[in-house]
């Protein structure tokens, strides 16, 4: 058996050994003692492993294997609750009769054992007394439970030394625990001669030295309160603050029936259901039933508190005051599932935590939460009360998450979109900001709080409305005709198209007995820089042919360099890079070669490009501002409870679009034409507002309804605000998504600044 990276021998030498041929009468006593011990009932065997109440005698070279979990609270295991089912490794240290020889050996097998978490190993090194005082299940359950309490990680014990004139040993054991950090305690392990072996007399106080027969372990824990996630003027989007909560003291019900009857149409919930949640409770315990969603009206609350056995408690909680505005990119906390407790135990987290699960609460999770402190204490077993402080941790404070969302635009943005399939994204063309992320449907994240009903767990869990999807970040779709100023870029860079430049519009592009019509019926020339105000498809075919004859990887490059088929970098929302194909991706993922075809669907935003909304708003944010692509910024800096900047997260440039300023003028005075010229595809939404808006429609073809787009930014001339607004199946763009826009602008015209 190993035995601190050796093979330990079980057979015993004597003192009188020799390398010399023995004399005969040794061997004789040998015979005559094997006849005794059996005889005896191997008296050696019973020495060596102790018979305790229900103990079978043990084979002293026997190596159990077992997996044992700890199955009752209420045997002494030294913990306040039983701990969760722990895998037990087979004994792996052999207890040979050199083991317990003499007492250096036997503090040395104990100290081995207790570094490996061999609980059975240990029992069987001490004393039949201490045997007799604990069976050997209840004895490593103890530990078992100990460590899960004190959320131990490992043990390092090292033998410091013999007390002089004594057969006790001086230890000092090193835990590593995720709740209280690391921390030592010296101790002294006593032995005494039990028969002809050395044994320790054990007791509690050898797990940690405060620690006896009544005293039990518990951890006290010291949480900080969650930290604020902020909008841009400083306005809390998610906090703590204070719920209702209703429940039952089963001692103060006077009337059952009429209890379960009155609460459960206030409720709206099930008479099982109460029955169920206060039912195992003592009679002057507060049973929770239900958490009141915010907003309960005071008469209902009245009415609760006015049934004998009903309470209506205060509790603080996580909150999110503005409900679902923000809901995706907040995020929402709930408990905290069995894998992410793997990543997590280290940092002090325990089975029952609430953890950032979505958005920002997800993605600034160790700022929010701060550091979890607390005290690892002996009580006593009957009172509770706390004996001593075994070890502890002060808690480091959270911290607040300023982002970039205004709540003002982030209204105006979901009460324009109202109840559409869809979702608008509005940024600050000067520093990337993201000003409103909306998402439709959506979810009030209270909901994970206060506990999610039958009705909004089916709503949750829909799988074609998919109300957690943020459609604004991981939804890609063809983008139509926003897409035309990519194709209108590289045409003038690439393609050798000038502004000025005649080029046939409407009707119909033909290529090889290939029809692809336009979406006007009508045959007339435009000039190139109107072909964008009309966004005409011919156009756009011409230069996507033209482009792809040249090389077909040129229009493909230059969509990438327009921030496509990536992440755009934004912080705290998961998105989606969507597809930009060319002639390698299609071969390798749709095993077919490329085609003509393949160009002039891209250059008109169709075929198999898929963007974010978040990605197009992007690019037009960056042709507002003259050319700088930013990286969009949710989150602006993380702040100390007093306001003071712990982290600043400064706008991050992360290129410029691939143009001349002369030519993206071009592309910006077009834009401008769309909403105020008679031939402009919006005009007729614009008619009559000011400032002017520049922006561009989107009608982007699908299976069935098209998909409507609007991207855009306002006041055309110096830009305070850019972005896209994208309604699913929503028709045309002039239709829907331009009008959608207008309400948002007409919104941000009264937000003071």
């Amino acid at each position: 058996m190993p035995y601190g990276g050796q093979e330990i021998s079980l057979r015993y030498y004597s003192p009188y050994s020799s390398r010399t041929r023995p004399p005969v009468w040794p061997k004789l006593l040998a015979a005559f003692l094997v006849i005794a011990l059996v005889g005896s009932g191997s008296w050696v065997v019973w020495a060596l492993h102790g018979r305790g109440p229900g103990n079978a005698v043990q084979d002293p070279k026997t190596t159990v294997a077992t997996s044992a979990s700890v199955t009752s609270a209420t045997r002494a295991s030294g913990a306040a609750s039983a701990a969760p089912p722990v895998q037990v490794a087979a004994s792996t240290i052999a207890v040979g009769p050199n083991a317990l020889s003499d007492p250096k050996s036997a503090a040395d097998t104990y100290v081995q054992a207790w570094n490996a978490a061999d609980y059975k190993t240990m029992y069987r090194t001490i004393s039949t007394r201490a045997q007799a005082a604990i069976p050997m299940d209840a004895f490593q359950e103890r530990y078992e439970a100990i460590i899960a309490e004190s959320g131990i990680t490992a043990v390092q014990v090292q033998v410091l030394g013999q007390e002089p004139g004594t057969s006790q040993f001086r230890v000092k054991a090193t835990f590593t625990s995720t709740l209280v950090g690391n921390f030592t305690q010296e101790n002294v392990i006593p032995l005494a001669q039990d028969g002809p072996y050395w044994r320790i007399e054990w007791t509690p106080s050898l797990i940690f030295r405060e620690l006896d027969g009544n005293g039990r372990v518990r951890f006290f824990p010291d949480d900080p309160i969650r930290g604020r996630i902020l909008d841009r003027k400083g306005r809390p989007l998610a906090v703590e603050g204070l719920i209702k909560q209703v429940g039952v003291v089963p001692g103060k019900i006077t009337n059952e029936a009429d209890l379960l009857s009155r609460v459960g149409t206030l409720l709206k919930m099930d008479q099982a259901t109460i029955k169920k949640a206060y039912e195992s409770g003592q009679p002057t315990w507060f049973m929770l039933v239900r958490n009141l969603p915010n907003g309960t009206p005071e008469d209902t609350i009245n009415q609760l508190n006015a049934i004998p056995g009903v309470e209506v408690h205060v509790h603080s909680a996580r909150t999110y005051p503005y409900g679902t505005l923000a809901a995706h990119a907040i995020g929402y906390i709930a408990e905290i599932s069995a894998d992410q407790l793997k990543v997590f135990a280290p940092k002090g987290y325990r089975s029952g935590d609430l953890i950032g699960q979505s958005g920002i609460e997800a993605w600034a999770e160790e700022q929010l939460a701060g550091k979890r402190g607390g005290k690892l204490a002996v009580i006593d077993a009957d009172t509770q009360s706390i004996r001593s402080t075994i070890a502890s941790r002060a808690k480091a404070e959270s911290l607040d998450v300023a982002t970039t969302i205004d709540v003002d635009i982030q209204k105006a943005a979901e009460e324009a979109l109202g109840d559409k399939v869809g979702s608008v994204v509005m940024l600050e063309p000067k520093t990337g900001n993201v000003l409103a992320l909306a998402s439709h449907p959506t979810f009030d994240p209270n909901i994970f709080v206060l506990g999610a009903t039958k009705d909004e767990l089916t709503y949750l869990r829909n799988e074609q409305s998919r109300p957690q999807l943020d459609r604004a970040t991981q939804a890609t779709y063809p983008s139509g005709s926003i897409f035309k100023v990519v194709t209108m870029t590289a045409g003038f860079e690439k393609g050798g198209f000038t502004a000025d430049q005649t080029l046939p519009c409407g009707g119909s592009f033909d290529l090889g007995g290939n029809v692809y019509r336009d979406w006007n019926p009508a045959r007339h020339t435009v000039t190139y820089k109107e072909g964008l105000v009309q966004s005409c498809d011919v156009v756009f075919y011409t230069v996507g042919k033209k482009l792809d004859d040249m090389d077909a990887y040129i229009l493909p490059t230059y969509a990438r360099q327009f921030g496509l088929g990536q992440q755009t970098g934004i912080q705290g929302v998961p998105e989606a890079s969507g597809v930009v194909p060319d002639p390698k991706w299609k071969r390798d993922t749709q095993n077919d070669g490329w085609s003509t075809g393949d160009a002039i669907n891209l250059s008109i935003g169709q075929g198999y490009l898929l963007v974010t909304p978040l990605q197009m708003a992007n690019i037009y944010n960056s042709i507002a501002n003259g050319g700088t692509i930013w990286q969009p910024r949710l989150v602006s800096r993380i702040l100390s409870v007093d306001g003071g900047v712990v982290k600043d997260y400064p706008p991050v440039e992360k290129g410029k679009l691939p143009t001349s300023p002369e030519r993206l003028a071009i592309i910006q005075q077009a834009l401008q034409q769309v909403t105020t010229t008679a031939t402009g595809t919006a005009t007729a939404v614009f008619t009559g507002f000011s400032p002017t808006v520049a922006g561009k429609t989107g009608t982007a073809e699908q299976a069935k309804d098209p998909h409507s787009w609007f991207a855009s930014y306002f006041p055309a001339q110096n830009p305070e605000i850019a972005g896209v607004v994208m309604i699913e199946a929503g028709g045309e763009g002039s239709a829907n998504a331009a009008p959608i826009t207008r309400a948002i602008y007409t919104k941000y015209t009264t937000i003071p600044k």
